[in-house]
């Protein structure tokens, strides 16, 4: 409830309208945006070269709903500024619960999956550095073989060969402690494997999907329950004023849940992680973005009470559903076409067109073998080789 009424943003002022006008606009063109882009992603993900099938196309399907949904919410309440309480409510609830459990799905399913090639990568083999540092340091990996100690007869008594001999005693020592400390790794490793394929089963898109319908059906249950107990969010009679606090409390607590603890302790798990389809990114958007947007939106709404006239502070929300959006959506979509449209203009090069441009060098089958090889037989190429695999959720590639 605002103190005060602005007489110069009530409804059928020009002020009024020209908002009304402007985010009418802005609606529209959003609207087209999400379904081109969305409809564009689905298609486009059928090709198995684009990648985007790694991205899970359905969990992002889901997501960007719930994003529309509250972006829709935002724009709606920034045009009228009062209208259907109880349809904003739902739209509210709804459209958070849907992008935020599909995004927590996403994450999840990205921790377990990167974890799992991750580590089976790492046990598939040595590490190539730890190769190259033993080395360096003269360890190998079967028993070392000790330089044999000479000691001159004129140096006996004077306490020279007790030193040589802790010399050797203590690169024996350093040889265990080595061996124990890549042992007690490995172990380490093998109990982290075992635990994340544990949870594959609960990173399939069937139980993550099941999950996001029973996040859905609680919301949609609390939002009924709201209807019926708070009278601003009654179906009958409708208000179309409403104070944004309690009605919006329950879900705007569990969007403070995924915001400072949830998302920040996946994110904490998967910060190394070097997925090369862009998941840890959206995550970081969303959580950033949707920090700031939350800040922002419960300040203007209970704080700046005469400025949420002007500008209603529900608004603020799109900005959330657009960056997501984007980042999800539209920008792994132009990847994508971009790589098929190179791909494609690769295969169907014609001989005439190489020879007016500059010539495109392919080795022959045999050769890019041999390089293959050797990229096998070096150490720090084939590093690089595994990292990129696991990026790709291919680490039996590696193994």
């Amino acid at each position: 409830m605002t103190d005060t009424i602005l007489e110069d943003w009530v409804a059928g002022t020009t002020n009024y309208r020209i908002r009304a006008s402007v985010i009418a606009g802005v609606s529209v063109v959003y609207t087209i945006f999400v379904i081109v882009t969305l409809v564009m992603f689905i298609i486009v993900a059928r090709n198995k070269r684009s990648g985007l099938e790694k991205r899970s196309v359905k969990l992002v399907f889901i997501q960007a709903l719930g994003c529309y949904l509250a972006g829709v919410d935002g724009l709606v309440t920034a045009a009228l500024n009062n209208w259907a309480c109880f349809i904003r409510l739902w739209l509210f609830n709804i459209g958070f619960m849907l992008s935020l459990s599909a995004m927590f799905a996403r994450a999840f399913h990205l921790m377990v999956v990167y974890k799992v090639h991750e580590l089976t990568s790492k046990l598939s083999l040595r590490d190539p550095m730890q190769i190259i540092n033993e080395m360096e340091a003269g360890v190998m990996q079967s028993a070392p073989i000790l330089p044999k100690i000479v000691v001159h007869s004129s140096l006996v008594g004077h306490g020279v060969e007790h030193t040589e001999k802790q010399s050797a005693s203590a690169l024996r020592s350093k040889f265990s402690r080595t061996k124990l400390s890549s042992s007690e790794e490995q172990i380490r490793d093998m109990q982290q494997l075992k635990k994340y394929r544990r949870l594959l089963p609960y990173a399939t898109d069937r139980m993550l999907i099941t999950f996001i319908l029973i996040s859905l059906v609680l919301t949609m249950v609390l939002s009924l329950v709201i209807n019926i107990t708070n009278k601003q969010f009654a179906v009958r009679p409708v208000q179309s004023v409403c104070d944004f606090f309690w009605g919006f409390l329950p879900v705007t607590a569990i969007i403070i849940v995924y915001f400072f603890i949830v998302f920040p302790l996946i994110l904490w798990r998967v910060w190394g992680n070097r997925d090369a389809y862009g998941i840890r990114h959206d995550l970081i958007i969303c959580d950033t973005v949707g920090i700031a947007v939350l800040i922002v939106t419960l300040v203007w709404v209970n704080v700046l009470r005469e400025t949420q006239q002007i500008w209603p502070g529900l608004s603020y929300v799109w900005i959330y559903a657009f960056f997501l959006h984007i980042s999800s959506v539209f920008v792994p979509l132009l990847n994508a076409i971009k790589h098929n449209k190179s791909a494609l203009e690769g295969n169907n090069q014609s001989p005439s067109s190489e020879a007016e441009t500059a010539p495109r060098v392919l080795l022959p089958l045999p050769n890019r073998r041999v390089n293959f090889n050797r990229m096998l037989d070096d150490p720090i190429e084939y590093n690089k080789f595994r990292t990129f695999a696991v990026s790709c959720f291919s680490s039996e590639l590696t193994a």
